[in-house]
């Protein structure tokens, strides 16, 4: 039974030569009998922004379709695979991504990829995932702490070359 159609907010720059249009931003999720199920497109997971939102609009699963071969660059297969993982941890909910060409995956709200396939594989990856645990502090409250983070460095190191500059 179809709950709902997600069209792709992230366009890659040769979708966008061959007339593709981006889908709008409302990240819609989707009441399921597995719970609210949030769509990503492909690339759109390489976009903090499109995961964040979908989790802060109730997704506690994030369904992925895509395509990940680039043209057999394995070092691309990995790349694509590592940010369904971190989109996972940095929003507390689960992510199954499957891929016709890349490394198909179920990854837990945690981050630890409870199962993942070879790229360029036919064949499904099946993991158990736990859902409806509480947003991460991440996406409740985005960038602040790297932000915070990067201010402490910033003002560290005018400290030290004060310091440095007075013979401490």
């Amino acid at each position: 039974k179809e709950v709902g159609k997600r069209a792709k907010i992230n366009m890659t720059g040769g979708e966008l030569e061959y007339g593709f249009v981006a889908g709008d931003k409302t990240f819609e999720v989707f009441e399921t009998e597995y719970g609210k199920v949030g769509i990503a497109i492909c690339w759109d997971k390489h976009r903090i922004d499109i995961v964040r939102n979908l989790a802060r609009n109730g997704a506690e699963l994030i369904l992925i379709p895509d395509d990940n071969d680039f043209n057999g660059n394995d070092n691309f297969l990995l790349f694509a695979a590592t940010d369904s993982v971190f989109r996972a941890a940095e929003n507390g909910v689960a992510v199954s991504s499957a891929s016709v060409s890349g490394n198909s995956m179920v990854v837990r709200p945690s981050g630890l990829v409870a199962a993942m396939t070879e790229g360029n594989q036919q064949e499904a990856a099946v993991g158990e995932v736990s859902i409806g645990g509480k947003p991460s502090l991440y996406n409740r409250f985005g960038d602040w702490f790297a932000i915070a983070v990067s201010l402490a460095a910033g003002l560290f190191a005018v400290y030290a070359l004060r310091a440095g500059r007075r013979g401490e």
